[in-house]
Parts: structure tokens; sequence; C-alpha cells
């Protein structure tokens, strides 16, 4: 069983992402608990907030993320660094910040290098470089395993990560150029070209 708070599985991704992926729970007989978290796991109990508890033999949990604080720059009651859209720390001049440590609600190595591209080219452009202005869109990319062929599944996310258009299409076997979770500007090609 998965215990979830989401209202479908990877509902981030869209729904037609959800439904493939409650299709692979159903397949696995897995069975998805929308709209539900765990409070306690006693005796062999699962303790579900608002709803019966569950038996269970073992039970695996996500962590609660924390962040150590850094003297002097601001942060929010779980330590996570608030920024504005190009990465900025809030109520500090040319200080930025990208990726885990952010308030930025998901988490994820392909944002984090989105994050930093955009803080690069803001701080190149302050500079007098000329760049090419970097849009302030979130791409998150996952890997679909486990039903007849992986899936590459991928969303944009506004800057308060809620997800704005989300697509499924088949993955190559191979894992072809292109399937890479990372989906930065240059980091990307470069490791497709490393064969990472």
């Amino acid at each position: 069983m998965l215990v979830s708070p989401e209202r479908t599985p990877l509902e981030v991704f869209g729904a037609e992402a959800s439904n493939r992926v409650e299709h692979v729970l159903a397949d696995q007989g897995v069975t998805f608990l929308p709209e539900s978290s765990a409070t306690s796991w006693n005796d062999g109990t699962l303790n579900i907030q608002g709803d019966a508890p569950i038996q269970a033999e073992r039970v695996i949990t996500v962590p609660q993320l924390r962040v150590n604080r850094i003297a002097g720059i601001p942060a929010s009651w779980w330590g996570f660094v608030p920024t504005d859209t190009s990465g900025r720390v809030d109520g500090l001049a040319d200080i930025y910040a990208a990726g885990d440590m952010t308030t930025y609600p998901i988490k994820q190595g392909g944002l984090a290098t989105q994050q930093a591209d955009l803080i690069a080219g803001t701080i190149a452009a302050s500079l007098g470089a000329p760049v090419k202005e970097l849009r302030s869109t979130h791409v998150l990319r996952a890997r679909l395993l486990g039903g007849d062929r992986p899936l590459l599944l991928r969303t944009e996310l506004d800057s308060m990560g809620r997800p704005s258009h989300g697509t499924v299409e088949a993955a190559e076997a191979d894992g072809a150029a292109g399937a890479s979770k990372i989906f930065g500007r240059y980091l990307t090609p470069y490791l497709e070209g490393l064969g990472a």
C-alpha cells in the first residue's frame, strides 16, 4: 500500500502520468491511499490522520527535510533559504541560492541545475555580458519503470512549484539521449556528450 498526501500518484506530472502510474501500481498489487498522512506506527499498526488504521508488517517513510542554517542568511522555520524568481536571497544584495537549500517546494537535482543556470545568467547580465534571457520555468523530468516499457514523465512548474503542463512519452530501453533526468541548459548536453 502506498499512503500519500497526493490526490493521485505522481500528480505533479499531470493526469495522464497519474493514470499510468495507478495502472502500474495496480498491476503490481499495490493499493494507493490518496490524500492521507501517516501519523505513527506501533505494534504493526499504521495510524492515518483522519482515517482508519492500517495493519502493516513494515513501514518505509520519507524523511522530513531540514537544512542547517547559515549565519547571516535569512531562513524559514526549517532552515530553507527564501529566494526570488532569479535565485536572489530575500533581503540580501548579490547573494544567490539554488537547489535543495531553498524554499522552492520541489527538491530534485535537475531543478537545482536550472536554478543555477538562471543565477549564472542573472549575474553575467548584471556585469554587462550579452546573455540570452532565461525563463524561470522549472522543468521536472522522471523515468518511470515497472510497466511494459519505461516512460519519460515531464512537467513544467511555476515559481511556487505548481505544475502547469505534463507529458508522458515512451522511453528507449537503452536510455537514449534526451532521457536524462537532469534538464539544464549547459549540463544536460555536457553529460550526454560524456555518455552519462
